[in-house]
């Protein structure tokens, strides 16, 4: 394995990037950022339809509603919430953690959510530029 990889850095640059592959959205009532059975019933269902996936980011979000610090508290909260979840029923899982706060302006039952996004981390090589004379 070392020395396909040394052979590829003779050729191009090896970079490592992020691709997502699926989104599913975990929806909450105002002030709430609890995981209730309904919500974990949708994350184990997720889970198992996806059973050799082992790569999360988990995104919360807020309505317009309430201050800003507020929002990004029930944002950050929500995310925390999911990943813990995902890591309970998945522990070999990497979670990755982000939040957004507010997503829209007043109430909107769209933007009280967390998405669960299915990464993968993908190998390549870019090639070095041909230089010409």
């Amino acid at each position: 394995m070392k020395s396909k990889m040394s052979d590829m850095h003779k050729i191009g640059v090896l970079t490592q990037v992020s691709r997502e592959n699926y989104r599913k959205s975990i929806f909450f009532e105002e002030n709430d950022s609890l995981i209730n059975s309904f919500r974990e019933n949708q994350i184990q269902i997720f889970l198992e339809q996806h059973p050799k996936n082992n790569n999360f980011t988990v995104v919360g979000y807020a309505d317009g509603c309430g201050s800003h610090g507020y929002n990004q508290a029930l944002s950050e909260k929500r995310a925390s919430n999911i990943a813990r979840k995902i890591r309970q029923h998945r522990p070999s899982a990497r979670v990755s953690i982000k939040w957004g706060g507010e997503n829209s302006v007043g109430h909107s039952a769209a933007a009280k959510r967390v998405d669960i996004i299915l990464t993968e981390k993908i190998l390549y090589v870019e090639p070095f530029p041909e230089v010409v004379a």
